[in-house]
């Protein structure tokens, strides 16, 4: 999927929607992320949890997350 960065709270409801109707089409699917700071609480609202320890890549931290959407 790449990056996102989140600049509002209308972008993450419409995030929070992409994910849901992914989500209603699969029998089961992983959805893994490399969440910036700032956005490891969103990702955790959405059953995310942590799959590793903090990493760098490229300069940049990121926090691996991970859900299973049956």
């Amino acid at each position: 999927m790449g990056k996102i960065f989140i600049e509002n709270q209308k972008l993450i409801e419409v995030i929070g929607e992409m994910f849901d109707s992914v989500y209603a089409d699969q029998l089961q699917m992983q959805i893994t992320v490399n969440s910036s700071s700032y956005a490891v609480k969103f990702y955790e609202s959405l059953g995310f949890s942590k799959t590793s320890e903090e990493q760098e890549t490229d300069g940049l931290k990121i926090y691996p997350r991970c859900t299973t959407v049956h």
